[in-house]
């Protein structure tokens, strides 16, 4: 663990209209892309900032990579933090380690191998202070050789549906993340203050760290805030734990502790709200993704599992009367 700066100048240097930012970057096998990642910290244009590195027990020179980084780079930060494990833990506890060992009254947590804009934690801190928010989400830009995974297109029209969904009133943002909205923790900026208010990222949930996280975030009475614009590039790269080519190598690891969550909490919150159609449907879903990843194909008897959803007949209907029209 490297440390610099002690605590008593963290505290001169936090105020409520120049507030302290803790960028907190997790890694895990990182070598490729983690210089990258820690140059764009170096080069925002914010300069309250402190610098947390949260490693994972990466197999490869990550550590190494970051620790001589730090003492070349460590005087534009107000403080550095190098964590290190001897055991691999998972994406939530690796982001709860990194939260913990920050200092600022605001945290904004990011990959390894993704980057910050230059602006980006000006666009965040301008934003809170102008809306008093806790929790507020920005768009992220795709990039890396592998973009064609998601195209650009087919991404951005997917963030213009996201950002419908995101600036609307809190009881609306409850319902939509206990059917399943999946908000991307890349464009999430939150305090330090909520974080602990709502306990940090559940840990049950390893590998799927936003849906828990988010819900904990919107069902604590505190709706996520949009900033319309590009903050954060997020790397694309195949068999990441979020992208891959083939449907049926979705991760397995992410796959299973989503399902966790959702029978363990996600189903019970459907339940409170009599959302029974919801809860059927999304009951399918799992169903049908469970049999696809045990016999690694699908095929037209698998998706009659879907046909069973009334939630997925009306999406037929919607976009049969909505072509006609």
């Amino acid at each position: 663990m490297i440390v610099n700066k002690p605590q008593r100048t963290i505290e001169k240097e936090m105020s409520n209209d120049n507030p302290l930012v803790s960028i907190v970057i997790i890694t895990y096998n990182s070598s490729e892309y983690v210089l990258e990642t820690l140059e764009s910290a170096k080069a925002q244009t914010y300069q309250n900032v402190e610098l947390i590195i949260s490693d994972d027990c990466s197999m490869d020179n990550t550590v190494e990579i970051c620790r001589d980084w730090i003492k070349a780079n460590k005087e534009r930060f107000i403080r550095t933090d190098l964590i290190t494990v001897k055991k691999n833990t998972g994406v939530a506890p690796n982001i709860n380690r990194g939260n913990k060992a920050a200092s600022g009254e605001w945290l904004k947590v990011i990959a390894g191998d993704d980057i910050l804009l230059p602006d980006a934690i000006h666009e965040y801190v301008d934003f809170v202070l102008l809306t008093s928010c806790q929790a507020c989400w920005a768009r992220t830009k795709p990039f890396g050789s592998d973009i064609d995974i998601v195209g650009d297109d087919n991404y951005q029209n997917y963030q213009n549906k996201q950002c419908q969904k995101i600036d609307r009133e809190l009881k609306y943002q409850k319902r939509e993340i206990s059917r399943g909205w999946f908000i991307s923790g890349t464009g999430l900026f939150y305090s330090k203050k909520l974080y602990n208010e709502i306990g940090g990222l559940p840990e049950e949930y390893p590998f799927a760290d936003e849906w828990p996280f988010i819900s904990k975030i919107i069902y604590a009475n505190n709706k996520v805030y949009l900033i319309n614009k590009y903050v954060v590039g997020y790397r694309v790269v195949e068999n990441s734990l979020s992208h891959t080519k083939e449907k049926i190598s979705i991760n397995d690891r992410v796959f299973n502790d989503t399902k966790k969550y959702f029978y363990r909490e996600g189903l019970l919150l459907l339940l409170k709200r009599f959302d029974i159609l919801y809860a059927w449907h999304i009951l399918c879903d799992f169903q049908y993704m469970t049999l696809v990843k045990r016999y690694q194909k699908d095929g037209l008897m698998f998706k009659m599992i879907l046909l069973l959803s009334p939630v997925k007949w009306m999406s037929y209907v919607s976009k049969f009367f909505s072509r006609r029209k």
